[in-house]
């Protein structure tokens, strides 16, 4: 599902169904929109169903959130969904963008950025909280609780975790906070939704009593990160991929926000575009992050990246299974090839070193091109086993959002004692 359409793949890969987004979220319940655009989609696999939100009507009155949820493990629309919209703002001054979705037991979470629709800057962030047995009994007027994060300093981008854990009352968000702090630290910042099914709360707002999980600088490693593309240079747009015979460059994410945030296994997994270095940005690499929530430290974080600049990487998305493999997806523009002849490509790593050892590197070849995988002594809750990288292979459909970019795909397996 992305702005230019919804496509249902069967296993083997062929389309079993093929539609715009517009076609797709029509419904008696949705009524009429305008404007359709950032869908989301996961899947409960608790309850065998998918989810999904999308925003309508930009810059209006009339913006909404929709949510729908498939009514059987088979997303096709002949089987059913069950489709909800939601007013974005109740006093019509505000309009929804950049949506993120997220679940747990109880609750469906759709979080968006809010924007003023007369000019002006960002004003807040809305967290729109559905009751998860209604909507799955087929509820087309439930009426989400609305929690907000309004202090425009902080507020925005916070995304809500894909909960793996159906005994977990509580739902983690996680922000990326200040890639740069001071020069020598970054920064994430978590929250959390808690509380009755009913009453939801959302924790952690208030800077005095924030909760913050941080990396620092060490000696011969610098870990910091540019919070986004335009920190050194005059609009998103410049930094980025160069490409083959243009100098049209290709824009990778115009900041650091979280692509994927998953609960597993008592830990937070999570992967976003960070830009490289801290300062004088000159490429962009995929961040991922294993996190103890309740310590609120990194059990283990590293890098797709490569140094040379030859390779950005962006867009990353991220999956865990209970054996606690992570698989991470990612756009991948290269320098050396236009972008008319973009392909799907793939890389496949072994380790350098132990993986007992508290810091080490993991290196690929690819279009004989290198890059580096670097993995980061842990911290904190670590068990004894590191992530690393098996031999794999997987070639990864071309993303909608960059449609003539390669991708490529990482699987990262834990350590095996």
């Amino acid at each position: 599902m992305h702005n230019q359409g919804v496509h249902i793949q069967s296993k083997t890969g062929s389309t079993i169904y093929s539609n715009s987004l517009a076609g797709f979220w029509t419904a008696p319940s949705i009524g009429v929109f305008d404007t359709i655009f950032d869908p989301r989609v996961a899947y409960d696999p608790f309850y065998d169903r998918w989810l999904a939100t999308v925003l309508i009507n930009a810059l209006t009155t009339n913006s909404a959130v929709l949510v729908a949820v498939s009514v059987t493990s088979d997303p096709q629309p002949t089987n059913g969904w069950n489709f909800l919209r939601v007013k974005a703002d109740t006093n019509s001054l505000l309009w929804a963008d950049q949506p993120t979705l997220g679940f747990n037991k109880d609750w469906i979470v759709a979080q968006a950025n809010m924007w003023p629709i007369s000019p002006g800057g960002f004003e807040a962030s809305y967290f729109f909280i559905l009751n998860k047995t209604n909507m799955y009994s087929g509820s087309t007027n439930e009426q989400p609780v609305r929690l907000f994060h309004n202090d425009t300093d902080f507020a925005g981008n916070e995304r809500p975790a894909l909960t793996y854990d159906n005994s977990l009352n509580r739902l983690y968000l996680i922000q990326n906070a200040d890639g740069n702090y001071n020069g020598t630290e970054g920064r994430l910042r978590l929250f959390c939704i808690d509380g009755d099914i009913d009453a939801p709360t959302l924790n952690y707002l208030d800077p005095t009593n924030a909760i913050y999980i941080k990396v620092q600088n060490m000696p011969g490693e610098t870990v910091t990160w540019a919070n986004n593309v335009s920190t050194n240079l005059t609009a998103w747009e410049s930094c980025c991929s160069p490409q083959l015979g243009t100098n049209t460059t290709i824009g990778t994410a115009s900041d650091a926000r979280f692509d994927s945030v998953v609960y597993r296994n008592g830990s937070l997994w999570a992967a976003h575009t960070v830009f490289l270095p801290a300062t004088n940005v000159s490429r962009s690499a995929i961040q991922w992050w294993q996190i103890n929530p309740e310590a609120a430290c990194v059990v283990q974080r590293g890098r797709v990246d490569d140094p040379t600049g030859v390779n950005f990487y962006a867009f990353g998305s991220l999956g865990v299974n209970r054996f606690n493999d992570v698989l991470i997806g990612l756009t991948w523009p290269y320098r050396y090839r236009p972008m008319t002849n973009g392909r799907t490509r793939w890389l496949s790593a072994v380790p350098k070193a132990p993986p007992m050892e508290p810091t080490f590197g993991q290196r690929a070849k690819a279009a004989s091109r290198s890059m580096r995988v670097k993995l980061t002594a842990p911290p904190c809750g670590f068990n004894g086993r590191r992530l690393t990288m098996d031999k794999f292979s997987f070639p990864w459909p071309r993303p909608p959002i960059m449609a003539r970019c390669s991708t490529t795909s990482w699987r990262f397996t834990r350590a095996r004692a």
